[in-house]
């Protein structure tokens, strides 16, 4: 079910570009913040910030979706 915000169905190609530059496979795997800011080098207000980049720019409410949306790109 899409969030009131949403603005049109997401296919896994509509955002290929914008997967490939945030931190959504550690997303994926199920890492918290924690652990993805030490996978990529990165602060974990860094890694807040992307993940809530995420949510903002994509009709995505939890983790889970992010994980979703990874697998269904990977196909």
């Amino acid at each position: 079910m899409l969030s009131p915000r949403s603005r049109a169905p997401l296919r896994p190609s509509s955002c290929s570009v914008t997967l490939s530059i945030l931190p959504c496979a550690p997303v994926a795997d199920g890492l918290g913040n924690p652990e993805i800011a030490q996978r990529l080098h990165i602060s974990i207000a860094t890694v807040k910030a992307h993940v809530g980049n995420l949510f903002a720019k994509l009709p995505l409410e939890n983790r889970v979706q992010i994980a979703l949306l990874v697998r269904d790109a990977e196909k």
